[in-house]
């Protein structure tokens, strides 16, 4: 995740996912990866 974070277009250096763009164009900054937001505990059935 760390590494996609970074990955921008060279021709207006917004980052290549769509819905990041969309934010940056806005003003969005990121700021920082949050891990623990991606970990979802549970048990498989």
């Amino acid at each position: 995740m760390t590494g996609f974070m970074t990955w921008t277009s060279h021709a207006d250096s917004l980052h290549l996912a769509p819905w990041i763009r969309t934010y940056q164009r806005r003003g969005m900054t990121i700021l920082a990866l949050a891990p623990r937001s991606m970990v979802v505990a549970g048990n498989v059935a």
